[in-house]
């Protein structure tokens, strides 16, 4: 065997300890050199172009869906135009300058090169400001001596028919009316004072309202106008009302010759008033058309939006952007007594805007009824609904009313305006399923059904007795009006604390308060606000469905407490309440509720070959949510589930279902608190360009230590 050479090699010299200086040192070196100018890159990046990412779980600091679903389908050049001041860092106050500027930078990002958006702090641009008045003054221009000249007299116009008012209540509060031995007769008469009571108020109400318009940085003549209009056809309806009952009066048997003898005269009297509101009505029919220019230079100050299109504006003022309640819901607490944080209402109040202005034409809403007072007005028990009609004509919307049947207690009373039948045959309908107590339920029943046969839309709001089953069916909906939703008695010792609500649903099995409406496209956005149920029916989707139609019931029963639809009777309710009672659930007889099989209390149908659509939800909810609203002044709701529905409901029945929600995010998320100028320059240069860099050297002096020797 060869014998085998084996190479050996030299072993590797020791370095140096000026070697290993080089080699280590020349690392630290690099190394700090590198993270240098990757943190002043990272740091010139940052601040040259700044981006913003919601992290908020809902979203709350972006635009809606439904606002980026406008912006995508605008054909118009629309420019925002925000004034408002820089927040002093010393000021201690709420800043609504940063929130303001993020929306807009929103809209521009999202307007597809439509939205051109831009903010003046009125405090230190005071020339762009200057510029702003002078292109608004020279862009819309027009006859606006006209229409201040009829906003400043029309106190002057006012005052006849209000003296002539409170003239004829004091006439009427003389008579005998409590003689009257006719129970229908006494209620309409009383019902007539009551209506003319209400002019004076109008009257008075609508004098403030100017007056509060005129206090604001840009007052707008237009709105003040419509708001003149408003008033004054609520006026001259009212008036044919006292007319119309004082007329039936006349011809009573039941009433005293005191009130026979006045009824003829009064009713004249009457209509002569009536008679002067109509003549301010036909005076604003004949302003010229005006393109509002106001006095900018003189009134616009600070903290306002504008929203320009090619041919109109909307200056929107601070007190619609920022809003806050005047007392807690629940707790009845007056909110001026503690400190809470304003509602920021811009995307809504921007986006209404935008729609009003480049909407081609407003829908038409129309409440329907079988019967008795008008609803939308602000008299009698329908006047929760007027709040409703101002919500969709804010969103652009035309309110207008259709009864089918006659007042509820005084025939004579004569109908007001109501839309044509070809009107009506267009129109959305809001159905107010009253009871059938005066023998029209008929008439409204056999409308409602062929308005959905012929393809037509209506939300049905559904009340106890309501007789609608054809309607319904039509649609493949089946009202369990034979039962209603209860949950069971909560613990006798539930501390309820100042959370009237959670008092209210202890004491009454029918009340619950939910924050789940379903899976449907109108209520999917809406999951997480509260609204209530009371004494709701269970509705479900009717087995066979109709050809062509679809069904998705909406606002389910929550496992938690156990509910069910009891088999229960009104009065039997009644009983309940009178006695305090407890519902017990008959496993038998009452429809359970289950997690794998729960009740619901409304649905949404929609048939595809007709195009019909039809929305079925339980009346008294939305009353008492109306009722929050107004205790809030209309600024916030502690229930704002019903409200949202009625919205989105209304824009889906329009076939508009791209608005849907579009609304102020109820869910107000707190905002990070604005960095100092110490804290910034601290981020800036102290952590990036220094504390990094920094590191890197200890970080070095630690391997050089430790490898020096």
């Amino acid at each position: 065997m060869a014998e085998q050479q084996i190479t050996s090699f030299p072993a590797p010299s020791a370095e140096s300890q000026h070697v290993r200086w080089l080699k280590y040192g020349s690392n630290v070196a690099l190394s700090l050199v590198v993270v240098i100018a990757l943190a002043a890159a990272f740091t010139y990046l940052a601040q040259s172009n700044a981006a913003r990412i919601d992290t908020t779980l809902g979203g709350s600091q972006s635009l809606s869906p439904q606002t980026i679903t406008l912006l995508k389908n605008l054909n118009h050049k629309v420019r925002i135009v925000g004034l408002y001041p820089r927040l002093k860092r010393e000021a201690g106050q709420q800043d609504e300058y940063q929130p303001v500027v993020d929306l807009l930078d929103n809209y521009s990002g999202k307007g597809n090169g439509n939205v051109i958006a831009e903010m003046i702090d009125p405090d230190a641009d005071k020339d762009k400001v200057s510029k702003l008045i002078a292109e608004l003054t020279n862009r819309f221009g027009g006859e606006i001596s006209a229409y201040k000249a009829f906003v400043a007299g029309i106190a002057k116009s006012s005052d006849p028919i209000d003296k002539s008012t409170q003239a004829e209540l004091e006439k009427i509060d003389k008579l005998p009316l409590d003689k009257i031995t006719d129970e229908q007769t006494y209620f309409a008469a009383a019902l007539m004072r009551q209506t003319l009571a209400t002019v004076h108020s109008q009257l008075a109400h609508l004098q403030t309202d100017l007056d509060s318009e005129q206090d604001q940085p840009v007052p707008s003549y237009k709105e003040e106008i419509e708001l003149i209009r408003t008033r004054y056809t609520n006026v001259s309806r009212e008036l044919q009302l006292v007319a119309g009952v004082l007329g039936g009066l006349a011809k009573a048997d039941t009433v005293p010759a005191e009130i026979k003898e006045f009824s003829p005269v009064g009713a004249d009297r009457a209509q002569a008033i009536g008679k002067m509101a109509d003549g301010v009505l036909d005076s604003i029919d004949k302003l010229p058309k005006l393109k509002e220019e106001n006095e900018f230079r003189d009134q616009i100050k600070s903290k306002s939006l504008i929203v320009l299109t090619d041919t109109d504006y909307r200056v929107i003022p601070e007190t619609k952007v920022w809003t806050r309640p005047s007392r807690d819901i629940l707790s009845g607490e007056t909110i001026s007594t503690r400190q809470v944080q304003r509602i920021f209402g811009g995307e809504q109040q921007i986006s209404l805007a935008i729609m009003a202005m480049t909407s081609p034409k407003r829908p038409l809403v129309v409440f329907v009824r079988p019967g008795g007072p008008p609803l939308t007005m602000n008299m009698g028990q329908g006047a929760a609904f007027s709040l409703a009609a101002q919500w969709i004509g804010d969103y652009n919307f035309e309110v207008q009313e259709k009864s089918f049947g006659p007042p509820q207690q005084s025939p004579e009373m004569p109908p007001t305006p109501e839309p044509s039948a070809e009107e009506l045959k267009n129109a959305i309908w809001v159905v107010v399923g009253a009871p059938d107590e005066m023998g029209t339920g008929t008439a409204l029943s056999g409308a409602l059904l062929d308005h959905l046969k012929s393809g037509g839309s209506a939300m049905l709001l559904l009340m106890a007795g309501s007789k609608l089953d054809a309607a319904t069916q039509l649609m493949g909906v089946d009202v369990k009006g034979d039962y209603v939703i209860v949950h069971e008695p909560y613990p006798s010792d539930l501390k309820t604390g100042a959370d009237q609500l959670l008092a209210y649903e202890k004491q009454l099995q029918f009340l619950k308060r939910i924050n789940q409406y379903g899976d449907h496209p109108v209520v999917k956005a809406l999951n997480g606000l509260e609204t209530i149920l009371v004494a709701a029916n269970p509705v479900s989707v009717q087995t066979p469905l109709p050809a062509d139609v679809s069904v998705t019931p909406i606002l389910p029963l929550p496992t938690a407490p156990h509910c069910w639809g009891s088999r229960i009777s009104m009065p039997e309710l009644q009983q309940v309440m009178r006695s305090h009672e407890t519902i017990p659930f008959n496993p038998k007889t009452d429809l359970d509720s289950t997690a794998a099989n729960p009740l619901y209390a409304g649905a949404i149908a929609e048939n595809k070959s007709t195009g019909a659509r039809l929305v079925v939800v339980r009346l008294e909810a939305f009353l008492d949510d109306l009722a929050s609203m107004q205790e809030t002044d209309g600024e916030t709701s502690k229930l704002p589930g019903s409200s949202a529905l009625f919205i989105n409901s209304i824009f889906w029945l329009s076939k508009d279902a791209g608005m849907l929600e579009l609304g102020p995010r109820a869910l107000q998320v707190g905002r990070i608190k604005p960095l100092s100028n110490a804290t910034l320059a601290f981020w800036r240069l102290g952590v990036l360009p220094i504390g990094l860099p920094l590191l890197v050297v200890i970080a070095g002096i630690l391997v050089y230590v430790r490898r020096a020797d």
